[in-house]
């Protein structure tokens, strides 16, 4: 699908963030944005969300970055959700 509009979907997408705790995509409207040691984050507005990156921000921005193994929102381990 890419391959053959890869103008139309860039455009369809350039407006969303990823909630670093629960990854979730949201328009950037949609969200509320912190200012993290000099970098922007956009976080859904469930308060469970903020609360959770920062008992342990740095596994979420790890994570988030791909630093980290993450077999899924449902998967064993650490996650946003209880």
């Amino acid at each position: 699908m890419f391959e053959k509009n890869p103008e139309a979907l860039l455009e369809e997408t350039n407006n969303l963030v990823v909630c670093p705790s629960c990854l979730a995509e949201k328009p950037i409207d949609q969200t509320v944005e912190i200012n993290y040691q000099g970098e922007k984050l956009n976080f859904c507005k469930c308060p469970h969300c903020m609360a959770v990156f920062q008992k342990d921000a740095d596994f979420y921005i790890k994570r988030l970055s791909g630093e980290i193994d993450f077999s899924g929102v449902f998967s064993e381990g650490q996650g946003c959700c209880p």
